[in-house]
């Protein structure tokens, strides 16, 4: 009949059209002329099974229901993917909050062991002189190198960035006339406040000085420098004479006639230490 044969000609349109629109206007269409011709159509295909227009009509019917599945299947996948991705954005969400939350708290404790390490970089050489006050109070020693080491050892154990350097003397000597030669600024020192001193319960004299990132020294300029001064006398006074002529250098000096034990952990060329004829000179970067 003409009208399933318009019926069949909609269906070919259908397939064939690639814009939407134009396929939901021709259903359209379609669905007027099905409502028309239902009856006609269903009669002529059960009578007609074997037909062509009946085998197309089917093929079509198969090919249109594999193509709904398939949408129909990646409308599902569509569906569990937007699920899954507002998930992740919830969890991205969550894990960008805590990552937050970590680098500030991770922020703050940068910041306190930074400020721990600065006071303690900054104020070392106060808790310094109570580690030897402490040490000379348990073992006050005598002027030798063990006693010297020992306090070194202790020194160089707790504040390992810092170059130290100790001396050590009698306060008083038992012979009267030692005393007299020496006279009473047997010793004295100038450049800053890289130093400190300490006296044991058998007054014995320490004399500690350091620095932190000492630099090397021009030992020919220093050796020119004690030349051109007379290391005579006031111990103080030749090491402010001493100093004057070599800036950012601390300068310890002490008379000759005392006895006098040494010991150091500078670079080597980063220190002086010798006994003139006069006087013991220690010369050190501040």
């Amino acid at each position: 009949p003409n009208q399933i044969s318009i019926w069949i000609l909609l269906l070919r349109e259908i397939c064939n059209q690639d814009k939407v629109e134009e396929r939901v206007e021709i259903m359209g269409q379609a669905s007027e002329v099905q409502t028309a011709t239902v009856g006609q159509a269903s009669a002529y295909i059960f009578n007609n099974q074997e037909g062509d227009e009946v085998l197309y009509l089917t093929d079509q019917f198969s090919k249109i229901k594999q193509k709904m599945n398939v949408i129909d299947a990646n409308c599902i996948q569509i569906g569990l993917e937007q699920k899954k991705s507002s998930v992740n954005m919830r969890n991205f969400e969550r894990e960008a909050n805590i990552l937050s939350q970590y680098n500030k708290f991770l922020d703050i404790l940068n910041n306190r062991m930074k400020a721990a390490i600065d006071e303690c970089t900054e104020n070392f050489a106060k808790q310094a002189k109570q580690d030897m006050e402490g040490q000379i109070q348990e073992k006050p020693g005598s002027v030798d190198d063990d006693f010297t080491k020992c306090l070194l050892d202790k020194l160089v154990k707790k504040y390992d960035w810092v170059s130290w350097s100790i001396r050590v003397f009698k306060e008083k000597d038992r012979i009267f006339f030692f005393n007299w030669l020496a006279g009473k600024k047997y010793h004295g020192s100038e450049g800053g406040a890289n130093d400190f001193d300490v006296m044991t319960s058998n007054n014995i004299k320490v004399v500690i000085s350091f620095s932190v990132e000492p630099k090397p020294i021009d030992r020919g300029q220093i050796q020119q420098e004690i030349e051109r001064q007379k290391l005579k006398g006031n111990m103080l006074e030749v090491a402010q004479m001493l100093r004057k002529n070599l800036p950012k250098y601390l300068v310890h000096a002490i008379s000759h006639y005392k006895e006098v034990v040494e010991t150091n952990n500078f670079p080597k060329e980063c220190y002086y230490y010798e006994k003139h004829k006069e006087a013991y000179l220690c010369v050190h970067p501040e």
